[in-house]
């Protein structure tokens, strides 16, 4: 099995590293690919953060037994890994505006999707619904500000939010909800807690849209 060799790992939101490798993974030609790595007999899959054919980028949350090893690798450290596994998003082609609901850690999935949106030049809506506890979890908090700027609808969404705090609060499916937003005519991308993912499908499918427009990565 192939070695991925630690070029830096930084703190990236409350509880988060972003681990970043030297090299690309092999077979990874789509957004929302993963990878499982390895140690001894320790094994966890982890969704690629990075563009295709770029460099390795892992966020990871430790916690289970090979994300803990993970979160530890330091610089020119080593640790195997597959090549890049699954089809990733298999967007529909069209204009209807994208719907993204993501929680915690998916945001490394979507990431590459979102950059690889906002390359094509489309002119379609995106709507990004983040989900996390406060706004000290959101990870890649400047990429967020540049998704912005160039026409993303980031609307995020707090589980434990302060009193000061006079953004949205609880789950991200019922924020779009409020928003109007579970209806047919649109895509929808889902990453991050299964809960949320089963129930958003359930919410658009009572709604009419079809199962093609809801987007998975697995």
């Amino acid at each position: 099995m192939p070695s991925l060799t630690v070029r830096s790992n930084t703190s990236n939101g409350m509880g988060l590293r972003s681990v970043q490798f030297d090299d690309p993974v092999d077979g990874h030609h789509a957004p929302g690919q993963f990878v499982q790595l390895s140690a001894g007999e320790i094994k966890g899959y982890f969704a690629l953060a990075n563009d295709p054919g770029t460099p390795a980028e892992l966020l990871v949350k430790p916690g289970g037994a090979m994300a803990d090893v993970v979160a530890a690798l330091h610089t020119g450290s080593t640790v195997d890994s597959t090549p890049a596994i699954g089809d990733g998003f298999a967007m529909p082609s069209g204009d209807r505006p994208i719907i993204m609901l993501v929680t915690g850690s998916g945001i490394s999935a979507v990431r590459p999707l979102i950059r690889a949106e906002l390359s094509q030049d489309t002119t379609r809506p995106i709507i990004l619904y983040y989900g996390v506890l406060t706004p000290e979890h959101r990870s890649f908090s400047s990429e967020l500000e540049a998704w912005e700027a160039a026409g993303v609808d980031v609307r995020i969404v707090l589980g434990e939010p302060t009193e000061a705090w006079q953004g949205r609060r609880g789950f991200v499916q019922d924020a779009a909800q409020e928003d109007g937003l579970v209806r047919s005519g649109i895509t929808l991308v889902l990453c991050g807690f299964p809960a949320m993912v089963t129930a958003a499908k359930e919410m658009w499918g009572d709604a009419g849209l079809e199962a093609e427009h809801m987007v998975t990565n697995f």
